[in-house]
C-alpha cells in the first residue's frame, strides 16, 4: 500500500456526486445529506474569499464540537488556509496567545451567540448553497495547526497537510476493524481541536458514514443515544469508556447496535479493556499515536482479544516503526516514519530538528517494545522515568500496578522533586464504587523502590482537555 497524493475536498465531491441524497451529519434536530455539507462547504468557501481569506492565511477556529464547526473546518480546507484549531470554552486569539506558540493569525471564525468572520456574523447551516468551488489541490502545504496538550511540558504547534491526514485515514483502514457497510453509523464525542477529533470527521468522509454529533457528552445520554439511534461505531479515551460501561451495567441500557471502538489516548489495564467490552458487547481497536504523527499502530477487532487488550496493535502497513535500539524491538524510544508524520512545529525550527534523527525518523518520547507476534507495548514516556537514589523508574509501571487492584478504577503517577533522593513517586488514585482503599495490598504489588512517598484518594484524575492524565497539574497539587 502506498500513501496517495489527493486532497481531501475531492474525497468529499465524490462522495457527494456518487450518493447525493445519503445521511451524513446529523444531530437531534438537524439532517443533512451529503448534498447539502458539499454545497454548503462550496458556499461558506466562496463566503471566506470574498471577505479576503487566502490560502496564504493562518485562521484561528473555536471548535466546538457541531456539525457547524466541521464545516467551517472542511471550506477553510477548501481555500487551503491554514486551521489552526482552538478550545470552543476560550476566544481563539486568547487560546492562541496561552498557547505560547508565536503564530501569526490573520483571520478569526468565532461565535458568541452566532458565528462571525473577523466580528462579522454568518450563518453557517443557513449559508447559501453553491454547486461548486475551485477548492485548494496542493496537498503538502501546512493545512492544520493543533496544539499538542502540555500535559507534560510546554505547548507546541503541531503542523500537518492534508496529505498527513488523508493518508492516516488510508493507512489506518487497512487495519481497523470491520469494514464500513452501508448500515453504519458513527457517533462523534470527541473534540474538534483535538487530532483524535479530527481524524473522526476525516474518517466521515473518506469512508462515508454517517456521524451524529450529541447536544451533551455525559455516559447517560451517549447510552440513551445508542437505544435511539443504533450506533454501531465511536471512538473514545479510556477514562469516559470506563464511564460509559459502568453507566451500561448499572442501568442496563441497550447497546447491543455496537460493533466497534476505537481507543486511544491514554494506556487501559487488561481488567479495564475487558470490562468495556464485556458491558458494552462490542470489540475494541486500540490504536496508538501523537499530535505529530496521527496513527503510528493500531489492531483489528478480529485479533485475539489478549493481544488487543495488551498492545496498542501492529505498526501501520505505510509506516515505519521501531524502537530506538539495536534490535528495533527491545525496549527503547518508539521511532516512526510514515505519511502522517507532521511538517515541523509551528516557527519552531529548532525544536522540530530536534525530534526528527538523520535517517528521517520522528522520536516520539514514548517507550515500549515490539513482542515477537508483532504488537507493539507503549511502557511510558521518556519524561514519565523517575530518577530515585539513581534508579530508573517507570510512572507508567507504577500506574499499571495500582489499577490492578481490584479497588483502584484509576491511577496516576509522577515524580516529585525531594532532597533526600533526588525525585520519589506520589500518585493519585479513584476508587471503585463502594470499594474501601488497602494499603497492604499496595505493598504487595509495589517493589519498596516503586512506593509513592504518598498517595491521594480523590474523585477525579485531572484530565487535559483531549483526555489525558494531567501530570503537570499532577505535579503542581503535590507542590502547593
Amino acid at each position: 500500500m502506498k500513501p496517495i497524493r489527493k486532497c481531501f475536498i475531492s474525497y468529499l465531491e465524490e462522495f457527494a456526486r456518487d450518493e447525493d441524497d445519503k445521511l451524513f451529519l446529523f444531530d437531534e434536530v438537524n439532517n443533512y445529506s451529503v448534498d447539502d455539507i458539499y454545497r454548503l462547504t462550496c458556499g461558506l468557501a466562496t463566503y471566506f474569499t470574498k471577505n479576503g481569506m487566502k490560502s496564504s492565511d493562518n485562521v484561528a477556529i473555536r471548535c466546538d464540537r457541531s456539525i457547524a464547526a466541521v464545516l467551517v473546518f472542511f471550506a477553510v480546507q477548501s481555500v487551503g488556509s491554514l486551521a489552526v484549531m482552538c478550545d470552543p470554552h476560550e476566544a481563539p486569539l486568547d487560546y492562541v496567545k496561552e498557547s505560547g506558540v508565536d503564530i501569526k493569525i490573520d483571520h478569526v471564525i468565532d461565535y458568541v451567540g452566532g458565528w462571525t468572520l473577523d466580528g462579522k456574523p454568518f450563518k453557517v447551516t443557513d449559508a447559501e448553497k453553491v454547486d461548486d468551488f475551485d477548492y485548494c489541490k496542493d496537498v503538502d502545504k501546512p493545512a492544520l495547526l493543533i496544539f499538542t496538550s502540555g500535559s507534560t511540558g510546554k505547548q507546541k504547534g503541531v503542523t500537518l497537510s492534508q496529505y498527513n491526514y488523508v493518508n492516516h485515514q488510508r493507512n489506518f483502514y487497512v487495519v481497523g476493524s470491520y469494514k464500513f457497510g452501508g448500515g453504519d453509523k458513527a457517533i462523534q464525542m470527541l473534540p474538534m481541536y483535538h487530532v483524535f477529533g479530527i481524524a473522526q470527521v476525516v474518517d466521515s468522509v473518506l469512508h462515508r458514514c454517517p456521524q451524529f454529533f450529541p447536544k451533551e457528552v455525559t455516559p447517560d445520554y451517549i447510552c440513551q443515544c445508542i437505544e435511539k439511534y443504533g450506533f454501531t461505531r465511536f471512538a473514545f479515551v479510556p477514562s469516559f469508556a470506563l464511564m460509559l460501561a459502568q453507566a451500561k451495567k448499572e442501568k442496563g441500557y441497550d447497546t447491543s447496535t455496537l460493533i466497534t471502538a476505537v481507543l486511544a489516548g491514554a494506556p487501559s489495564t487488561r481488567e479495564q479493556f475487558e470490562f468495556i467490552e464485556s458491558q458494552l458487547g462490542l470489540k475494541i481497536v486500540p490504536v496508538y499515536g501523537l499530535s505529530e504523527c496521527i496513527g503510528i499502530s493500531g489492531a483489528a477487532g478480529f485479533e485475539d482479544a489478549v493481544d488487543r487488550a495488551s498492545s496498542v496493535g501492529k505498526c501501520l502497513p505505510m509506516n515505519e516503526m521501531r524502537t530506538d535500539t539495536p534490535s528495533g524491538t527491545a525496549e527503547g524510544e518508539i521511532i516512526v516514519k510514515g505519511p502522517a508524520v507532521m511538517l515541523g512545529y509551528y516557527g519552531e525550527p529548532e525544536a522540530t530538528k530536534a525530534v526528527f534523527d538523520e535517517k528521517g525518523y520522528l522520536h516520539t518520547g514514548d517507550l515500549g517494545y515490539v513482542d515477537e507476534k508483532g504488537f507493539l507495548h507503549v511502557t511510558g514516556r521518556i519524561k514519565d522515568i523517575i530518577i530515585r537514589n539513581g534508579n530508573n523508574i517507570s510512572a507508567a509501571a507504577i500506574e499499571q500496578k495500582l489499577a490492578s487492584l481490584p479497588f483502584v478504577l484509576q491511577a496516576a503517577v509522577v515524580g516529585v522533586n525531594d532532597e533526600a533522593c533526588g525525585e520519589i513517586p506520589v500518585a493519585l488514585i479513584t476508587l471503585k464504587a463502594g470499594a474501601a482503599y488497602d494499603a497492604g495490598a499496595v505493598a504487595g504489588v509495589l517493589k519498596k523502590i516503586e512506593m509513592p512517598k504518598e498517595i491521594r484518594i480523590v474523585d477525579e484524575i485531572p484530565l487535559t482537555s483531549s483526555g489525558k492524565t494531567d501530570k503537570q497539574k499532577i505535579k503542581e497539587l503535590f507542590s502547593a
